[in-house]
């Protein structure tokens, strides 16, 4: 088995630096009580909500035409079946949802959202949608 090695796990503080983080390459984990029901809308998104707790992942952002954040891919370790709907884009893991950045606020300020940083043996992955349009993060603050 190969080991992945992670050297850092800084803590996350809001939706727009776990979205940094993912631009950058560094994934996002999170242990939350706040679930999203895995039931898709058509643009892939769905509802979240409390109900128990789960360590899960944010593994992509996207951005509104106003250079907001418009939301971040919560994606979990429960299989094909759990999310059900429309995706997007056409390749979107089938075990993951869209979230708003409002809810991924409310997912990061329960304080325990890590940037997994300096992965080794990862296999980097050619995106399938090109962007218009690019969004500079290191002039935010």
């Amino acid at each position: 088995m190969h080991a992945i090695i992670i050297k850092d796990a800084p803590a996350v503080k809001s939706a727009f630096e776990a979205a940094k983080s993912i631009q950058n390459g560094n994934p996002v984990i999170h242990g939350s009580n706040l679930i999203p029901t895995g039931k898709r809308k058509s643009d892939g998104s769905s509802p979240v909500q409390k109900a128990g707790g789960h360590l899960t992942i944010f593994t992509a952002c996207r951005w509104n035409s106003d250079d907001t954040l418009n939301g971040l891919l919560y994606q979990n370790s429960w299989g094909p079946g759990w999310a059900t709907g429309p995706v997007w884009p056409d390749d979107q893991p089938s075990c993951s949802v869209w979230i708003t950045a409002k809810e991924a606020d409310d997912i990061v300020a329960q304080r325990d959202c890590y940037a997994l940083c300096g992965i080794n043996g990862l296999v980097p992955r050619t995106p399938s949608v090109v962007l218009q349009e690019s969004f500079d993060t290191r002039n935010q603050s």
